[in-house]
């Protein structure tokens, strides 16, 4: 019998799990010697017997993983197009005047939630067999089914408190490195990027699959062995998982143990009805589609990148227009009195109000802040080029401000509401 070594071009592979999967099923195949798949470089490298196997059974075993051999270029150029969208989106403020920050400051927990409902396919994929091992019986070949339900649920709450916890650890370790609101904006920027090639690879955009992004102290394996199925859910934290690396990025960006731990917790949350219900669930949907619907939860991983970006931006005091997220503003020039422009901006559930105002460059400006109704987010008044902020639960604050012919902008501690004193030109 003569072998034959191959190289076989795979599409839909994101991580080191595609490549198991892909491995598994071909090895089954009769007169397969030896299979090494590669994710960065989108192939699988064969050596089989040409008289037992051949090139047609080889692509239906990576077909029946989940994965294709041919090309869809229909699928990426829709991807991009969705991209474009989301770029349009995030800067709709200072095109239409439509005020995406105010939605993206409500939508994030929920936008979390929604990717780990689409990425808990992958997870399925990684940790189901871990679930399993939790719920098979020495005596029987599975326990009842009230038995099993309880153990995948001890499982499960195991990884919550765990993802909940390590997010809020992150998140303070975020803070720790942020010893003012411009390197709390630097490390948002960071983890923007991060997230943002993370989604990229996750869609398959060739170009960023040698990239590989992980915290390294989050690359433990969590042990299979283990008696008690909510031990197991606790140690599945320090699973070395693309999208939980990714989303322990995004509580890093955060700078604060509660919104680390919260933005893990959504997180979370919405990878457990799958992982409970995996395995009727996953025999319902191929794994063409699963693998289909985890690549385009990078799409949701990129807007979190983008939306975690701009706060970056406005923390840093960084003036990019186009991405500011600051709608036009009136055209009116501030009323001058008694040699002070003056400015009143109301502070409310909605943001700063208004949050586009025009100058002349070179007169003082006299700047009135009244706190009509205060949130969490928007009790803190940021200025990145004078790097000082303005604490406003103490009431109505007025300030003196020298423009020197500059823009001036301003933002929430949190990056999220943004604002700006626009000089005429």
């Amino acid at each position: 019998m003569s072998k034959i070594t191959k190289s076989f071009d795979v599409y839909g592979m994101h991580c080191k799990s595609c490549e198991s999967a892909i491995e598994e099923e071909v090895n089954d195949l009769n007169g397969v010697l030896s299979v090494k798949a590669d994710h960065n470089q989108s192939n699988v490298i064969i050596m089989y017997e040409n008289e037992l196997c051949d090139e047609n059974k080889i692509k239906k075993a990576i077909k029946k993983a989940g994965y294709s051999t041919n090309k869809n270029s229909f699928s990426k150029f829709l991807g991009l197009g969705l991209m474009v969208v989301i770029m349009l989106f995030l800067s709709s403020n200072s095109l239409l005047g439509y005020d995406t920050n105010s939605l993206l400051e409500n939508a994030s927990l929920f936008m979390l939630f929604v990717v780990g409902l689409l990425s808990s396919l992958h997870c399925v994929g990684m940790c189901g067999g871990i679930m399993l091992t939790q719920t098979l019986d020495k005596d029987n070949l599975l326990t009842s089914k009230k038995s099993s339900f309880n153990t995948a649920l001890k499982y499960n709450i195991g990884r919550v408190i765990s993802y909940t916890l390590l997010g809020g650890i992150i998140g303070a370790l975020g803070s720790v490195f942020s010893v003012s609101m411009k390197m709390q904006g630097v490390i948002q920027l960071i983890a923007a990027l991060f997230m943002i090639v993370a989604g990229l690879n996750m869609f398959g955009i060739k170009l960023f699959k040698g990239v590989n992004i992980s915290i390294p102290f989050m690359k433990k394996n969590c042990s299979k062995s283990s008696k008690n199925p909510f031990i197991v859910g606790l140690l599945n934290g320090f699973m070395p998982c693309g999208p939980l690396q990714t989303m322990q990025l995004y509580a890093l960006g955060t700078g604060s143990f509660i919104m680390g731990a919260l933005s893990m917790f959504a997180f979370s949350i919405g990878t457990v009805p799958l992982m409970l219900g995996f395995g009727y669930i996953s025999s319902r949907l191929s794994k063409q589609l699963s693998n289909n619907i985890f690549k385009y939860s990078g799409v949701f991983i990129i807007i979190l990148g983008l939306s975690m970006g701009q706060r970056g931006i406005a923390l840093t005091g960084i003036n990019i227009p186009f991405l500011s997220g600051i709608s036009q503003s009136s055209g009116e020039l501030a009323p001058i009195v008694d040699g002070y422009q003056e400015i009143t901006i109301t502070a409310n559930r909605y943001g700063y109000k208004p949050s586009s105002n025009l100058i002349k460059g070179d007169i003082p400006v006299k700047l009135t802040i009244k706190a009509e109704e205060l949130t969490s987010c928007n009790n803190v008044m940021y200025f990145p080029q004078y790097d000082q902020y303005i604490d406003l639960s103490k009431g109505d604050v007025v300030a003196e401000i020298n423009p020197n012919g500059q823009d001036i902008s301003f933002t929430c501690w949190m990056g999220m509401i943004r604002g700006s004193i626009k000089v005429e030109k």
